[in-house]
């Protein structure tokens, strides 16, 4: 039932309003009000007077796709549910399949020690920081800001838009503890770094594992804006190894089910539905981005679009290297990356021009420029997204290095961050200028 909500959140929730309100009822028909979380039906079942920490985390994830949905939460249900998770966290900081719960709000009771695995620490982790995010018990973390092509650094908004959308906000409900919730994430946290992420062949249902793995890191990141890369580089380079020649992946489940775990890991797909579920307000910044003729466009994933008019590469850097800024903007819909010539001598000559763009031209020219180069995956125009690397703006910025990450399969590349400072920024570029030389050697940089 819950990923039916998840499924029909994510497709259209006004369209399927009417089936997913029938859904949520559903969902909490199955709730053991007397427990407060999700578990086995109490007939016919030796879990019947416990819940269950796998089946748990979904119904957590749909209260928060269905409220980010527009749908209405009792939060005071949804404190229950936590207030479940926070009584039946082990000492050591982990979870057990069938949770045993507390009698106290302040001690924590020994789970089955046989029923603890990475698998169900990172279900109810992931809970815990996703309930802390749906009841606002935790701050706010800091809009990030994004400089515009003036130089003019503004805060971008990127939260749905809601009386809690500051920093101090309240939390939604008086039934949890936010002292509780915040010791909770902090021993989860630390029964990680412990333990550690355990992605090989010897851990239990490690593909389901790794899916719980990435919402937990996602819904962390969200709620503290600190990312932790080493994880997912672990999990990339573990599924590398371990792909089977028809691109499949084999372990615990079916092989259709352990390849789809592993698919929604490598896709970072907690993350994308977090993003996804933000409209981007501030993406129109200071109007450079709408074109003067607005009459045919339209809205789409809360963006405004307008028709495609694909031009020509050589025609359209033609209109580039002539035409000033004022002018690009009313033709940004023009502005996506190039499709470079199979001719060597050809396409030699548009790098050329788009290296002229990218040295000197606005900001406009510089972002075609940089679209192209991080599309073409050509490891000979590393020397340019190293060198945009140092561009003022931060979303070319973040283009080069999301592109250098891309190309040489180092994930979470060096660490820069989205606005990087100018220390942060020449040590990105070093790193990655001793990376490609060591598979270069000759090579001559920009910077």
């Amino acid at each position: 039932v819950g990923i039916a909500i998840i499924f029909l959140c994510g497709i259209d929730p006004v369209r399927y309003h009417t089936e997913i309100g029938d859904l949520l009822a559903i969902l909490e028909s199955l709730r053991k009000p007397n427990i407060g979380a999700w578990g086995y039906p109490e007939k016919g079942s030796s879990h019947a007077n416990s819940c269950d920490t796998s089946m748990t985390q979904y119904g957590v994830l749909c209260y928060w796709a269905a409220h980010e949905a527009g749908f209405q939460i009792d939060f005071d249900v949804a404190a229950a549910c936590c207030n479940w998770l926070l009584r039946t966290q082990d000492p050591s900081g982990a979870w057990s399949y069938q949770g045993k719960v507390s009698g106290s709000e302040t001690t924590r009771i020994t789970q089955d020690k046989f029923e603890i695995r990475h698998s169900m620490a990172a279900a109810g982790l992931s809970s815990v920081y996703i309930m802390a995010d749906l009841l606002s018990l935790v701050p706010k973390p800091r809009p990030k800001k994004v400089r515009t092509s003036s130089g003019a650094v503004r805060p971008v908004e990127q939260n749905k838009q809601d009386e809690q959308d500051t920093p101090d906000r309240k939390p939604r409900t008086n039934m949890v503890s936010k002292e509780r919730v915040s010791a909770a994430m902090k021993l989860g946290d630390k029964w990680f770094v412990g333990e550690g992420f355990a992605i090989n062949g010897k851990t239990p249902a490690l593909h389901y594992y790794m899916y719980a793995l990435e919402r937990y890191q996602s819904f962390r990141e969200k709620v503290t804006g600190e990312e932790q890369p080493d994880w997912y580089d672990a999990g990339v380079n573990h599924l590398i190894g371990t792909q089977r020649p028809d691109g499949s992946w084999s372990g615990k489940h079916a092989q259709q089910v352990d390849t789809s775990f592993a698919v929604l890991f490598l896709l970072r797909s907690t993350q994308k539905t977090i993003k996804g579920g933000q409209p981007q307000t501030g993406f129109l910044i200071s109007g450079h981005r709408i074109p003067r003729d607005t009459t045919n466009m339209f809205v789409k994933n809360g963006r405004l679009e307008a028709p495609s008019r694909k031009k020509a590469t050589d025609e359209v850097l033609a209109m580039l290297l002539r035409t000033d800024e004022s002018e690009l903007r009313s033709s940004f819909d023009l502005l996506e990356e190039l499709e470079l010539s199979r001719d060597p001598g050809q396409r030699a000559a548009q790098i050329a021009k788009l290296r002229r763009l990218l040295r000197a031209g606005e900001y406009e020219k510089r972002l075609v420029a940089i679209k192209t180069f991080t599309s073409t995956r050509d490891l000979d125009q590393v020397p340019a997204l190293i060198y945009a690397l140092s561009d003022p703006d931060f979303e070319i910025k973040k283009m080069a290095r999301d592109g250098l990450r891309f190309m040489s399969r180092k994930f979470y590349g060096y660490g820069l961050v989205d606005e990087p400072d100018k220390e942060q920024e020449k040590a990105a570029i070093l790193n990655w200028q001793k990376w490609y030389l060591s598979i270069k050697p000759d090579a001559e940089f920009w910077n």
